[in-house]
């Protein structure tokens, strides 16, 4: 059902790579790239290549690039080791390697989350890249993102939007039905579940993969906010992943509600200003007058599950009664709606 979301991408993808020979597919975690990967794969017409790069290998030197060699078999052409190599032999061989392909076909190499690799496989890898200009070889790499200066600037791009929420409850309607079997999702649980998402097609899987069948068809009230499995986690690591204690603090304490009035906290909690400026750098929370918010449900539902029932309990006891001390009518924005 992603593919199909994704079908305009898939698009574009094939018709950059009519144009140039390699092109890079930016996005997120949970935005799509695999999907999109699979679908350009099975509508491929020659040879596909699939190039496995792994981040426990990125402190060791040239180990995606030799990854890379070994999926293509370019022992049979030379070392599979680039280790064996001279520097200035790296690339010429590689690009050897690759053009050495048999087949008459196109032949499309897909090297899938290629900023794992280590920083000198990468930056081999976005020169093979570049001097790609001709012949029948496609490559196609997965990134989070391209920065100007970094290993594959210039390198074709297609940048993966978040979905729109229309788009989010389509997929959540295909989803219940070719996955779960349903003949429909109920319109509140799909909208909830595409709100909760943040843009994300994998996040509204794994939602729904949390829902029962009767909060799927409307018979019981929906949790909010909503569950989501321990597959998540990679989806909100930018978000959360390194955060000051001061600054997880905080967003634990916000994970406990949809609106917190932020005066408050900022008596109550130490270095409160510098967490808020930390969070609110990573795009983890947002601030909405005297009141600060997490945009992302799928964020807020990982953080606060990842609280004991008791810390969760604990700490909302807290909140309320600093809310009340505060303004009487802002205990009720503590209320977990």
């Amino acid at each position: 059902m992603r593919q199909v979301i994704r079908r305009k991408e898939v698009g574009d993808l094939r018709s950059l790579l009519s144009r140039h020979r390699a092109a890079a597919l930016t996005g997120g975690f949970g935005s799509g790239r695999r999907s999109i990967l699979r679908a350009l794969e099975s509508e491929w017409d020659g040879t596909v290549i699939r190039a496995a790069s792994s981040p426990l290998d990125e402190d060791t030197p040239l180990s995606g690039l030799g990854g890379l060699l070994a999926a293509v078999s370019a022992s049979a052409n030379g070392p599979s080791d680039p280790a064996e190599l001279a520097a200035d032999e790296i690339v010429p061989r590689m690009m050897a390697a690759l053009r050495s392909i048999p087949g008459e076909e196109d032949t499309l190499i897909l090297v899938p989350n290629a900023d794992d690799m280590d920083m000198d496989s990468q930056r081999v890898l976005g020169q093979a890249l570049r001097r790609l200009k001709s012949g029948r070889l496609h490559i196609v790499i997965t990134v989070r993102s391209i920065d100007d200066d970094g290993p594959f600037a210039s390198v074709p791009e297609i940048e993966l939007a978040d979905l729109s929420i229309a788009e989010l409850i389509e997929l959540a309607r295909d989803l219940a039905l070719a996955r779960f079997g349903h003949t429909r999702i109920a319109e509140e649980a799909a909208q909830v579940a595409a709100h909760a998402a943040a843009g994300r097609p994998l996040a509204v899987s794994h939602i729904l993969e949390e829902m029962a069948p009767s909060e799927m068809r409307g018979e019981i009230a929906l949790s909010i906010p909503v569950r989501v499995g321990p597959a998540s986690r990679p989806m909100i690591a930018d978000y959360v992943e390194g955060l000051t204690p001061n600054a997880e603090a905080l967003l634990r304490c916000l994970s406990l509600s949809p609106l917190t009035p932020l005066r408050p906290l900022a008596r109550r909690l130490p270095g409160f200003w510098e967490a808020v400026d930390e969070l609110e750098s990573r795009g983890t929370i947002e601030r909405r007058g005297a009141f600060l918010r997490i945009p992302h449900g799928f964020v807020r539902a990982m953080v606060q599950q990842s609280m004991g029932a008791s810390e969760r309990r604990r700490t909302h006891l807290v909140l309320a009664e600093l809310s009340w001390r505060a303004a009487p009518a802002g205990a009720l924005l503590m209320r977990d709606v």
